[in-house]
């Protein structure tokens, strides 16, 4: 199964054999760039929406199922994940909604 918020296997370890993977909500991320905002006065407030360039989401690694996962296949997740990242590859919410 894939974990969401955090990484299932920080957060269940005795269930991490069951996780391929988790997705993750990185508010540590969030909470420090907003303490260190407030710190030197440049803290806006509004809306924080975490995306893969700015950190604030990401995905965990695979963990007990590493091995099993091919190299061509982590390899493409990684090509996708750093197209999402440069902008090279995009998806408007529009295309999705009825």
């Amino acid at each position: 199964m894939i974990w969401v918020d955090t990484d299932g296997c920080v957060s269940a370890q005795q269930y991490c054999s069951l996780f391929l993977t988790s997705i993750m909500k990185n508010m540590d991320v969030a909470v420090e760039g907003a303490v260190k905002d407030s710190l030197n006065g440049s803290f806006k407030g509004g809306v924080y929406s975490g995306t893969l360039q700015n950190g604030g989401v990401g995905i965990a690694p695979f963990h007990d199922f590493q091995s099993q996962i091919p190299q061509s296949l982590q390899d493409q997740l990684n090509t996708i994940k750093q197209g999402i990242e440069d902008g090279s590859i995009s998806v408007d919410p529009k295309d999705y909604s009825s």
